[in-house]
């Protein structure tokens, strides 16, 4: 008898053909149209009727429906509040990486963002995850303490390939037995083993991933094999895991800065208004290198009294990108929130037509430019002539102008470019996790039961990270009135630009220099032994 081909079969088959959901080819298509057609020949008028004599073959195929049966009974028997996914069938885990997979689990949110503190950068992947809220979370390696050797000491769940994960574990209230500190949850990541699988075991898989705004290709790919024989001495087991993954892919963004409020301007009409206080334009390219490897041996006594379990995972993980930013700011991003200013923070340039508010006065149209209401300096010379006709001083940034040394009949302009800074930056970051551990487990008789648990981690970080600043000046025409932002950057006014505009590099100066380089280790043992017994008697 032929079964209907459960739901999760169709999935199972398409990540099997290395087909991602959601996207179309005809491989994909094929797929789902073969599948449900050779699972029903059953149903189908021609088909032979099997006589009672005859063998019946009968064919159940397991898939996701499968996993999501074991996270169940995992859930349904552990003494605490615990979920769980789990990839039954070796190389099939659901998400593309562990972070992904967990944002599946109730209570648990993934961090979007290169850092939770930093909004400004926008990560193709997530960078961490959350539980009810709360970013103290606590990682294991299967049941053991791991790390990385940078500030967090956290291990970060990007460094571990999913293609490794027999499944993962989300914790969200701790038993006796576990270890403390995770105030917010722990989570355990679980790497298959070689008695999970009934003999011998080969898998491979193959994918490639296009990014569409940087417009590469790049691969990965995995491969287990894993088996088990039966011995004169016990039962060995044997698994080898290796998996390879690259991701190039851009993040490009536009922010606008702080909102202000002001009270009772005339220049903007009285009332209540709110205006920006800028905008940064800014693009990330990232290229992202992931090696995992595990290597696992088990060994079980023939009276299954003892089981011993060996095993060596190692994660490689490096991250570099390049990024180029745009950032026109004006007033002080850093005053108390609650400040409410009563003179003008920005004004139009002259013959720009006033700010556009909506009905709740918040600003929707307009240039900001800077408002000067004096302008002062040393009068030392030797002093270059502007081309509006007063003078600036040989040395100073190109902007800076002296009301009491400009010709008769010439005075300072009433407005000025608001600071624009061009910002590069380049970073390359590599981590390296190796874990080794041996773990022993003796069921001395019906009552006792002792675990033995030897542990070391090596964990090195080398960072290096490198940002530069130009900074010139703008006229920023923004318009708010659409879906996303329009913004131009134009010649500033008050300001003494060569004809070459924005990309002369006469009109920069060089504001900062930031370097940042790091080399850390890490190294920790850890043991534990652990006794269960067995008190039950007739009244207890």
């Amino acid at each position: 008898m032929l079964k209907p081909a459960p739901n999760g079969l169709l999935r199972s088959a398409i990540r099997r053909l290395g087909v991602k959901e959601g996207g179309v080819s005809a491989l994909a298509i094929g797929a789902s149209m073969l599948a449900p057609y050779a699972l029903a020949q059953d149903s189908a008028g021609t088909a032979t009727t099997p006589s009672a004599e005859q063998s019946v073959e009968e064919i159940v195929v397991t898939g996701m429906r499968e996993a999501l049966k074991t996270a169940q009974d995992i859930k349904r028997e552990a003494d605490t509040v615990v979920d769980s996914i789990t990839a039954s069938d070796i190389g099939a885990f659901p998400d593309k990486s562990v972070a992904e997979a967990l944002q599946r689990v109730t209570g648990v949110f993934v961090t979007r963002f290169a850092a939770a503190s930093d909004t400004t950068h926008f990560s193709a992947e997530p960078s961490g995850v959350l539980i009810r809220g709360l970013p103290q979370v606590r990682s294991e390696f299967n049941g053991r303490d791991s790390f990385n050797a940078n500030s967090s000491r956290g291990l970060g769940f990007g460094d571990v390939s999913p293609e490794l994960m027999a499944g993962v574990d989300t914790y969200k209230n701790l038993t006796a037995d576990m270890i403390e500190g995770g105030i917010a949850g722990t989570i355990n990541l679980r790497t298959a083993l070689p008695f999970d699988s009934d003999g011998f075991v080969a898998a491979f898989s193959a994918e490639a991933d296009y990014g569409d705004i940087v417009e590469e290709l790049n691969p990965e790919g995995s491969v287990l094999m894993s088996n088990r024989w039966s011995t004169g001495i016990g039962e060995i087991g044997v698994m080898a895991n290796a998996a390879y993954s690259k991701v190039t892919t851009a993040s490009q963004g536009v922010q606008l800065g702080r909102y202000y409020r002001l009270e009772g301007v005339d220049a903007y009409g009285g009332g209540t208004k709110w205006i920006p206080g800028g905008i940064d334009v800014r693009e990330t390219i990232y290229d992202r290198t992931r090696i995992g490897a595990s290597f696992a041996s088990q060994w079980r006594s023939p009276d299954e009294s003892l089981l011993a379990t060996l095993q060596y995972n190692r994660s490689e993980y490096q991250n570099d990108f390049d990024e180029y930013s745009l950032t026109a700011g004006i007033g002080n991003s850093q005053t108390a929130q609650d400040l409410v200013l009563t003179s003008p923070l920005a004004i139009p340039p002259e013959g720009a037509p006033a700010y556009q508010f909506d009905n709740r006065g918040v600003f929707t149209r307009g240039v900001l430019t800077d408002s000067v209401d004096g302008w002062a300096g040393p009068n030392n010379s030797p002093r270059l002539e502007h081309p509006n006709g007063y003078m600036i001083h040989e040395g100073f940034p190109h902007w800076y102008c002296y009301s009491w040394s400009v010709p008769d009949g010439t005075t300072c302009p009433s407005t000025r470019g608001i600071g624009l800074s061009a910002d590069s930056r380049v970073a390359e970051t590599k981590n390296v996790t190796q874990d080794v551990s041996l773990n022993l487990k003796w069921n001395v008789n019906d009552r006792l039961a002792l675990n033995f648990d030897l542990q070391h981690i090596d964990s090195t970080v080398d960072n290096f990270d490198n940002s530069a600043n130009s900074k010139t000046a703008a006229d920023v025409s923004l318009d708010l009135t659409g879906r996303r932002p329009r913004f131009e950057f134009n010649r500033p006014t008050g300001f003494g630009f060569t004809p070459g505009g924005f990309a002369d590099p006469a009109n920069y100066y060089h504001e900062w220099v930031m370097e940042h380089a790091e080399q850390s280790e890490g190294q920790e043992w850890a043991g534990r032994i652990d006794a269960e017994i067995d008190i039950s008697n007739g009244w207890v």
